[in-house]
């Protein structure tokens, strides 16, 4: 189609042409008014309103299932024959994908899965296999966002109990943060099944962090030579507690981990015969109490650690009736203020 540009010199011979009227010229035919129109002054229609205004939303509302979808397809570029990789997805509970993932893990005999960087609210909790080895790649921030008085985090799993690839397993890198003065707690390992079996016999925590947390750390049953490493517990009521009755609590050992500031004890063990905790090279700090015992038969032995406590603070207690418990300690530093 052919366009024909009339300037205003020309504007002026066609009206001169057209029977000798007056001169045309922009400002007689209205040229002025076209040109200067900007996009807002354009009048729209209801309807051509409404539709915009549902494409806008249209838009909107894909966006977090495409960026997802975008993320998902970058951790499938970077998945191997030998490990997953997990990116967090938009929304109030990562569970449901982060459990997923793991599944699929073990469904294609990868036992090895990297979680990237980001905030993860998990409303319901993440169940890890202990034949898992999860490694949290940069920062990656777990935050419970449902029910008080549950693990955001739980080891241990019931389709699985026996022992291959167990002692491999291993949860690396995470920082936990509860909720201040809410029940939570940040991990729980074995489960409340009163018949033996295992469920994650060998498992490794390392270099995580814990705070505000009802319970930092819970030992449940079924249990047993689980390690820690250089994780910090900080501000909970009570970092670590043993409530072991079944087939469980020998040989929890933890090395190079530092107990900071518990309002409550630093270390609770409720559990019952033969729990056994072994502390090398940790650090308890100003803890309103260190250790109670709140069972019978457990044994505790700290090696070269340094404890750090207020006068008044009496660290390690028992709990009227129980019996049969032993403290001991060997080499480290000891500082009252």
């Amino acid at each position: 189609m052919a366009v024909t540009v009339l300037n205003e010199r020309a504007i002026g011979a066609l009206g001169g042409s057209s029977g000798g009227g007056a001169t045309a010229t922009k400002e007689t035919i209205g040229l002025p008014l076209v040109q200067n129109i900007a996009p807002i002054d354009m009048p729209v229609s209801a309807p051509q309103s409404a539709a915009i205004a549902a494409s806008v939303a249209a838009v909107n509302a894909a966006m977090p299932a495409t960026l997802n979808a975008l993320k998902s397809d970058v951790a499938k570029a970077a998945n191997s024959a030998n490990k997953r990789v997990f990116i967090v997805p938009s929304g109030t509970d990562a569970a449901p994908s982060l459990n997923a993932a793991c599944a699929d893990a073990i469904a294609a005999g990868v036992f090895h899965v990297e979680i990237a960087p980001g905030s993860y609210n998990l409303a319901t909790p993440w169940i890890v296999d202990p034949r898992l080895q999860i490694q949290a790649i940069g920062r990656v921030v777990l935050t419970p966002s449902g029910p008080t008085d549950s693990a955001i985090v739980r080891i241990g799993s019931t389709a699985h109990t026996s022992f291959d690839n167990t002692c491999h397993g291993e949860f690396v890198g995470f920082t936990l943060n509860g909720r201040t003065g809410q029940a939570d707690i940040g991990i729980d390992i074995g489960d409340s099944n009163a018949t033996p079996k295992n469920v994650g016999a060998g498992y490794t925590i390392r270099k995580c962090f814990f705070t505000a947390f009802k319970y930092g750390f819970r030992y449940l049953n079924n249990i047993w030579l689980v390690k820690q490493d250089s994780n910090f517990y900080f501000q909970n009521n009570v970092d670590v507690v043993v409530t072991s009755n079944v087939n469980a609590g020998e040989n929890l050992n933890f090395s190079a981990c530092v107990f900071g500031n518990a309002t409550e004890q630093s270390v609770l063990l409720k559990g019952g015969y033969g729990v056994g905790m072994s502390f090398t090279q940790c650090s308890f700090d100003y803890a309103l109490s260190g250790f109670l015992f709140d069972g019978s038969d457990q044994t505790v032995n700290c090696t070269d650690c340094h404890f750090e406590f207020d006068t008044s603070t009496t660290y390690v207690r028992q709990t009227a009736g129980k019996t049969n418990n032993s403290f001991s300690i060997s080499g480290g530093v000891y500082v009252n203020s």
